[in-house]
């Protein structure tokens, strides 16, 4: 799927949307984005408002003159709504060939938690 938007005054930028698992568990939730040919230096991602969002370009290499451009340029992005009960402080993310594992930490506030009955 792709989508378009302007950014400024900015000719409009084409982007296409990656593949993504998502995982759930007590714990956490999994996103797991596949991204070819993005370095971790291309990659952009944020969360802000409970609004994650992946951005990440892959640059054209340059072997000479272009006689087929089928495995040009293009960046991907992926944007998601996130419940709130995830701590933006233990977001870890890691990239490693071409596929991206980012791992959104739940809160220990809103953890399910088997209360102790004391007795007298």
């Amino acid at each position: 799927p792709m989508t378009t938007e302007a950014e400024g005054a900015e000719a409009p930028r084409t982007y296409v949307a990656p593949p993504v698992d998502v995982y759930e568990n007590e714990d956490e939730f999994l996103v797991v984005a596949d991204l070819p040919g993005v370095s971790a230096s291309d990659l952009h991602i944020e969360f802000e408002k409970n609004k994650l969002t992946l951005e990440g370009a892959r640059n054209p290499a340059s072997h000479g003159a272009t006689l087929a451009d089928e495995y040009g340029g293009v960046t991907y992005r992926r944007c998601f709504s996130i419940p709130r009960d995830i701590d933006p402080g233990k977001i870890e993310a890691e990239l490693d060939g071409g596929v991206l594992q980012l791992r959104l930490k739940r809160s220990d506030a809103f953890k399910t938690r088997r209360i102790q009955v004391k007795t007298s």
